[in-house]
């Protein structure tokens, strides 16, 4: 997002602010160096839409479980996930193209911006606007993951749903110690 930044125009981004209060300053300083500004989940809607009838850029991740009202359950890596709508919605609300980019990193610390295409919208009289355009997105993300699955890592657990999409409570989900959940998700 800061090499976006660097080489088009600044944008803003959905971030969680950190735990450790020296790493989000640290973080903080090196996102308002090349202008790009962070907006906390909570209360984002209102600044990116803001930000997308002003022309700006804003970015946002898709590959998290969210566990609000708004989230939508998608088919991803094969299994039942609650992902953030609000980059549908947006996009659906202003028509602003939604452009997936993907860092890959190359020999000696560099990095490949990757911009796909922008992600079809759904049609007019799709019944489930907002969750058609969510896969969509989504599985741009599960192509990445596949194609390049040992640059992808969560500090997070991704599915908190059976593969029926019923929840799974934390406290007495268990796991098997001979789950690998890398060869389970990405064959």
């Amino acid at each position: 997002l800061m090499v976006h930044a660097l080489r088009f125009k600044p944008m803003i981004v959905v971030a969680r602010t950190l735990d450790n209060p020296l790493l989000e300053r640290l973080m903080e300083k090196i996102r308002t160096r090349v202008g790009t500004r962070a907006t906390p989940r909570h209360g984002a809607i209102r600044v990116l839409l803001k930000a997308l009838m002003n022309n700006e850029s804003v970015g946002m991740l898709i590959d998290q479980h969210t566990q609000s009202s708004s989230s939508v359950m998608v088919d991803f890596l094969n299994r039942p996930a609650a992902t953030t709508s609000a980059l549908a919605a947006l996009a659906l609300r202003t028509g602003a193209p939604v452009i997936p980019v993907f860092a890959l990193p190359l020999p000696g610390g560099s990095y490949r911006l990757i911009y796909e295409s922008p992600v079809e919208p759904p049609a007019k009289n799709d019944p489930d606007p907002v969750r058609t355009y969510t896969q969509r997105c989504t599985n741009v993300l599960e192509k990445y993951v596949r194609q390049y699955p040992n640059l992808w890592l969560w500090m997070h657990r991704r599915w908190r749903v059976d593969a029926g999409g019923v929840g799974i409570d934390p406290k007495t989900a268990v796991v098997s110690p001979n789950t690998v959940v890398r060869k389970d998700v990405c064959p």
